[in-house]
């Protein structure tokens, strides 16, 4: 996995890329709201959120299949 072309499909708010990062029946935490997403959910509040998004990915470390980023959004 290209974790930059993630983070570029997101931050252009692609749903269609987005959705090839992910398994169909991916599910997604986010650990600092508390909340539970299906796949389709996380798309949608990425890709319906108000405005469009601009980031950069400032880290990244891979330690055997595990990626994890800094990313400012």
């Amino acid at each position: 996995m290209n974790i930059k072309d993630f983070w570029e499909a997101t931050l252009k708010q692609d749903a269609v890329k987005m959705r090839t990062f992910f398994h169909e029946e991916a599910h997604v935490n986010w650990h600092n709201t508390n909340e539970h997403f299906t796949l389709d959910e996380f798309i949608r509040a990425n890709c319906e959120y108000p405005d469009q998004w601009n980031g950069k990915v400032e880290r990244i470390e891979k330690i055997g299949d595990l990626i994890i980023t800094a990313t400012h959004v």
